[in-house]
């Protein structure tokens, strides 16, 4: 899966971290640490050096009870940190790294798009029109990000009657219109922490996988959150001593098949979302693209004659993949192309002799996986090798 935000691409085919830089003097975690640009900007890189693929820029805290900040003072805090982090990260070729900017304010997220953000952030999930008009004439992505209530009301007793159901039903709302105001790619972000008790965060986190089955890219943010705390024994204990437990919710989240864990300790998480990502279960295969009687004059075999002349081989490619965008967009660019199959599998049995099927097959599955399949089963067949049988070879990479 790809995401993406004005012209940048990120591949989602592994889960990434979102490294949380907030220039705010007041945030739950590390309110006041980064508000000098300066700070900001060493940390941003330090973070992406450490494997954040997204650096998300805050200027207003989000806490319980948090006051707002107005539209001047917040562009004071991260315009100047969102130009030098993205002039900075040019410098030092870092251009697989996307910057996120976290406001609810529609002039503010202007700013930062033209200042070099890729992506804006909501935490009130686009409910503002102006806000989905900036992403739209910027394309730029989006988060849209589930809360109920404000900062300042949204843990006074917040009520679901189906917290899954209905959280699910605001994301699904709220990214079509996104979509359709013109963003370049929407996340979707539950929202843990905001607007619900202990009970509500768990439901979420345990049923991860319909959020998933939405389409859309999903972020999660457990980081140092307060739950974490509650679990463990230790609600007042400062945000920096959650590790242990943060790290575990991300490996949940990983499993439960989130693409994106927005993150305070991005080393410690690192590791913790390879080891989460290697173990986790292969996901079942939904979209299929099958190219079948490919007609390949081929040099396969280990007789003398088979090294020399070309005979004909028979090719079956099922190249397995994410097609929803391309179902969505009818462009051809957000799939795999057949002929580009039918191309790689002639360039393939034409470039030398093969002693194997095996290699063949094996080489065509290869090179069809990194055109943008996730599996690939190539079926080659030798219909005249044999005077009794006809042998055929099937490999699934």
């Amino acid at each position: 899966m790809k995401f993406k935000a004005k012209n940048k691409s990120l591949d989602l085919s592994k889960p990434v971290l979102m490294g949380v830089l907030n220039v705010t003097p007041d945030s739950f975690s590390d309110g006041g640490r980064f508000l000098d640009a300066d700070f900001a900007v060493a940390r941003g890189l330090e973070m992406a050096s450490l494997g954040a693929r997204i650096i998300d820029v805050g200027g207003e805290s989000t806490r319980p009870g948090a006051n707002t900040v107005s539209v001047p003072e917040e562009k004071k805090r991260v315009i100047p940190v969102i130009k030098r982090l993205s002039l900075a990260l040019k410098k030092i070729r870092s251009s697989d790294v996307l910057i996120s900017v976290d406001t609810c304010k529609p002039e503010v997220a202007e700013a930062a798009l033209v200042a070099g953000a890729h992506m804006v952030n909501d935490v009130t999930g686009f409910q503002d029109a102006r806000m989905r008009r900036v992403v739209g004439l910027r394309h730029a992505g989006a988060i849209i990000m589930h809360m109920k209530g404000t900062p300042r009301t949204m843990q006074k007793k917040p009520l679901y009657a189906d917290v899954v159901a209905e959280v699910k039903s605001f994301l699904q709302r709220q990214s079509d219109l996104v979509l359709k105001a013109g963003a370049s790619g929407v996340m979707i972000d539950p929202g843990i922490g905001f607007g619900k008790t202990l009970e509500h965060n768990l439901a979420i986190l345990r049923h991860l996988d319909e959020f998933v089955a939405l389409g859309h890219p999903v972020c999660v943010g457990v980081s140092r959150k307060k739950f974490i705390g509650v679990l463990t024994g230790e609600p007042d204990a400062l945000p920096q001593s959650r590790l242990e437990g943060t790290l575990a919710a991300v490996t949940a989240c990983v499993l439960g098949g989130a693409s994106v864990l927005r993150v305070h300790d991005v080393a410690e998480c690192k590791k913790a979302m390879e080891v989460a990502y290697a173990m986790k279960p292969l996901e079942p295969v939904r979209d299929e693209i099958r190219v079948q009687g490919i007609i390949l004059d081929a040099r396969v075999g280990i007789l003398s004659k088979e090294k020399k002349q070309g005979q004909v081989v028979v090719a079956n490619v099922s190249a397995y993949l994410d097609a929803s965008d391309a179902a969505k967009s009818e462009r051809v660019r957000d799939t795999l192309d057949y002929r580009r199959i039918v191309s790689i599998a002639e360039k393939a049995a034409a470039s030398r002799h093969w002693p194997l099927l095996e290699s063949l097959a094996e080489t065509i599955a290869l090179q069809v996986k990194a055109a943008g399949a996730f599996r690939v089963i190539v079926q080659l067949t030798k219909p005249e090798a044999l005077k009794n049988g006809v042998p055929t070879v099937s490999v699934t990479r």
